[in-house]
């Protein structure tokens, strides 16, 4: 297995498309950009906070690529284990960013 330098695997990550997380303290954490396509993320922390970003960030998601999200026809996958789906919430937030709920 070759060599590779920590600046080298950092430059060809940051070419994989990301998506904000919907908050600035993760997505500087998580390298300016927030969560990077076709990775799995697991957040551990208050349970409303990361329903709430990961929610967000599965509604951005759906936004055209061209609007900073993956296109519409993007799948996103969000377990719920601690039953905070509210899909009225979920509905309020994607008519705000015009998309359809």
């Amino acid at each position: 297995m070759p060599f590779k330098s920590g600046f080298n695997v950092y430059n060809k990550n940051k070419r994989i498309p990301s998506i904000s997380s919907g908050d600035s303290s993760l997505d500087e954490i998580l390298g300016d950009d927030g969560f990077q396509k076709d990775l799995v993320h697991l957040l551990y922390g208050d349970k409303k906070k990361c329903a709430n970003i990961l929610l967000t960030t599965a509604v951005l998601a759906q936004k055209s690529y061209n609007n900073g999200g993956f296109g519409e026809e993007t799948k996103v996958a969000f377990i719920d284990a601690n039953n905070r789906f509210n899909p009225y919430n979920v509905s309020k937030f994607a008519v705000s960013q015009n998309l359809s709920p």
